[in-house]
């Protein structure tokens, strides 16, 4: 009884997670996305990562997916930095920083937040990209007190995305969600 109590309790506090995501599905519409040069086996190791990643939070996994497409289109080795105030993206695939840097970066699939040169190469992993935007992701929907598009606005903009919108990041991220859901949702 005690399970079937979280079960219902987790399908109306998260209706994401009620539906089951045809995987396979989800993965070869990722590399059919536009501007995609991602290969099925890597789409499907995303869709796993993301989804165990995701598993134990409120997160929903094509919600992490879409933002990975905004942020670098799936290149593991993107990496931006601010300069002058404006975000200036490039896959820097040396081991060395870029010239000149100084501030903050933003690395890997997710274009999470890394401190120091060091932090970056690790988010070029996969694995350690999808940890980091769980739990960048999860800090902005607590300070979004559960909104996911002022919580989007904060992850694409900071601070000032909570209020502004961040260009309507969220609303195109959210917009590829429901697109990707129509395709990989089983129909019943």
């Amino acid at each position: 009884m005690k399970l079937l109590v979280v079960v219902v309790f987790a399908l109306l506090t998260n209706p994401a997670k009620a539906e089951i995501l045809d995987e396979e599905r989800l993965a070869k519409a990722l590399t059919e996305l536009p501007q995609i040069r991602l290969d099925l086996d890597t789409a499907r190791q995303l869709v796993s990562l993301t989804t165990a990643a995701t598993a134990d939070t409120d997160l929903d996994p094509v919600t992490l997916l879409a933002q990975m497409y905004f942020e670098s289109r799936f290149v593991p080795a993107s990496t931006s930095r601010l300069i002058d105030g404006k975000r200036q993206t490039g896959p820097w695939w040396s081991s060395k920083p870029p010239e000149g840097w100084s501030g903050t970066l933003y690395c890997g699939i997710s274009q999470t937040v890394a401190l120091t040169w060091k932090r970056c190469l690790a988010l070029r992993e996969p694995e350690a990209a999808i940890e980091a935007q769980v739990r960048e992701l999860s800090n902005w929907m607590v300070r979004a007190k559960g909104d996911t598009t002022k919580a989007l606005g904060g992850y694409g903009c900071g601070n000032a995305g909570l209020t502004n919108g961040c260009r309507n990041y969220a609303g195109r991220v959210l917009r590829l969600v429901r697109k990707l859901r129509l395709l990989v949702i089983p129909m019943s």
